[in-house]
């Protein structure tokens, strides 16, 4: 029975214990990998791996929950911001990561799952999909056209029905899997 009071006390103090290293923390932060541009010097870091680590300006929280660097701001799984260089304002934010993710950069990909979408397409994953030439109520209809040569596929109840055209001689018909033409 004394064995199993001591054993909280024993991670507790294991936790407590961190590392003794002067060097940087490998891993810290933790989307960053290694961070090698720490400003401070070795008696100036706190170092309670993994309950506390701080070396300027990187500090990890409860590695790999808490992060704060010049380009991040983190709190896993509850949300994280990403920038591309100091100073620059955030081009990433995540809340309740992997079900949401937008995108500030430009780059306009977003989600909250199951809901996708962007510049020119809108997805509900995984019924209805919607990008500049595709259309699809899945698996009731699906329509496809190419801009540059005119050529279109209309999917019905897929794969039964199908139409397709490409150009003006290639052009066809199924009824699936009992007729079909081109």
């Amino acid at each position: 029975m004394k064995k199993a009071k001591r054993f909280p006390s024993l991670i507790l103090l294991l936790l407590l214990a961190g590392c003794s290293t002067t060097k940087h923390m490998k891993g810290t932060p933790f989307m960053g990998g290694e961070y090698t541009d720490g400003k401070s010097l070795p008696e100036d870091r706190v170092n309670l791996w993994p309950l506390l680590y701080y070396s300027s300006p990187a500090l990890s929280i409860l590695w790999p929950l808490g992060e704060h660097t010049d380009t991040s701001l983190a709190f896993r799984p509850l949300f994280s911001l990403y920038r591309d260089a100091p100073g620059e304002p955030y081009a990433e934010f995540n809340f309740l990561y992997p079900f949401s993710h937008f995108s500030l950069d430009g780059y306009n990909r977003n989600h909250v799952f199951p809901f996708f979408w962007g510049d020119g397409y809108f997805i509900a994953f995984p019924f209805y999909w919607q990008y500049d030439n595709f259309n699809a109520l899945f698996p009731l209809c699906i329509y496809n056209w190419e801009k540059s040569t005119g050529g279109t596929d209309l999917d019905l109840l897929w794969p039964i029905f199908k139409r397709w055209r490409n150009d003006e001689d290639n052009h066809g018909w199924r009824v699936f899997p009992l007729a079909g033409a081109s």
